[in-house]
C-alpha cells in the first residue's frame, strides 16, 4: 500500500504527463476525470499506459472515440493532416501519444 502523499503524487504526474501528451497547444484544455465505474464510459476505444518499477505498477486506460473530432485533434497534435492519415496511422498516432505521456 502507498501512502496518501505517494499518490497524489502519482496522480499529478499523471495528469501533467497526459495534459502535456495531448494538447496541441497551451491554449487547450484537457479535462481528466477518474471513474471508478466502467459502466459510464461511451468511447469505444482505448489506450493503455503502464509504468513499473520493481516497486509498483500503473496501469491507466485513456478511452477515446475514433471519430473525425479525435482524429484531427491527433494529426493536430502529431503536425500531421487528418486526410493523410490512414486507420493504422490514426491508432498508431494515439499510441506514440500514450507513450509520450
Amino acid at each position: 500500500m502507498i501512502s496518501n502523499h505517494a499518490r497524489d503524487g502519482f496522480d499529478h504526474l499523471l495528469r501533467q504527463g497526459i495534459k502535456g501528451g495531448l494538447i496541441a497547444s497551451p491554449e487547450d484544455t484537457c479535462e481528466i476525470t477518474a471513474v471508478s465505474d466502467l459502466s459510464d464510459v461511451k468511447q469505444t476505444r482505448i489506450v493503455v499506459l503502464t509504468v513499473s518499477s520493481y516497486i509498483f505498477r500503473l496501469v491507466v486506460l485513456i478511452y477515446f472515440t475514433p471519430d473525425n473530432t479525435t482524429k484531427e485533434h491527433v494529426a493536430r497534435i502529431n503536425k500531421l493532416q487528418a486526410s493523410d492519415m490512414t486507420e493504422q496511422a490514426f491508432y498508431d498516432a494515439i499510441a506514440e501519444r500514450g507513450n509520450i505521456c
